[in-house]
This record gives C-alpha cells, structure tokens and sequence, in this order.
C-alpha cells in the first residue's frame, strides 16, 4: 500500500472512532486486533499488514470503496516530486527516513 493510502485509512477509521464513540481498544476489538497493535498503526510505527487492511475492509466497507477509489489512480502521480531514490541501500526507520545498512 502506499503511504497515501494508509493515511486515507487512518482518518477513516479515526472518524468511524468518532461517529461511533468507541475508543482505541472498541476499535481494535472490532478488527480483531489489541490497542497496542492498531495504536503503533495509527502512530506510523509499524506499517499495517495485508491481515490487518482484510479485516478493515471487511468490517467497513466504506474504507474498501476509498481504498478501491484511491487504487484507481496512477501510482506516477503520487511520486511527483519525490525527486530520485537514492542508491544507497537502506531500510526505512520509524520516521520514514533512509538508514544505511551497509556494514563498514
């Protein structure tokens, strides 16, 4: 998924949270996961998993129709303005930025 779209996931699922006044652990048993697991999601700490976006998508289904929509749109405009990636290998940390992995 790209970054775009689990934000767009996130806001959704922050408004269901909202409008059906259920706080973090209502939301998270309602999906099937503990609190602990959707707040690292929701705080862009661990990146959601394909089990986790199924059971978003078919416990709402509204979220599905945003994400299908969303699905729909070239990837190429999404990365404008992103520049070049860089050839330095790496994994991506918490924050989203670039550490070097290459042992010295």
């Amino acid at each position: 998924m790209r970054d775009s779209e689990i934000k767009a996931m996130i806001r959704a699922l922050r408004r269901i949270e909202r409008e059906e006044s259920l706080n973090l652990r209502g939301l998270a048993r309602r999906l099937g996961y503990s609190a602990g697991q959707l707040s690292m999601v929701f705080a862009g700490k661990r990146r959601p998993g394909m089990r986790f976006v199924r059971a978003v998508v078919e416990r709402f289904p509204e979220i599905r129709r945003l994400l299908a929509a969303s699905l729909s749109k070239p990837q190429e405009e999404e990365s404008k303005g992103q520049g070049q990636r860089s050839s330095t290998p790496g994994v991506r940390g918490p924050q989203g930025k670039v550490r070097d992995t290459r042992r010295p």
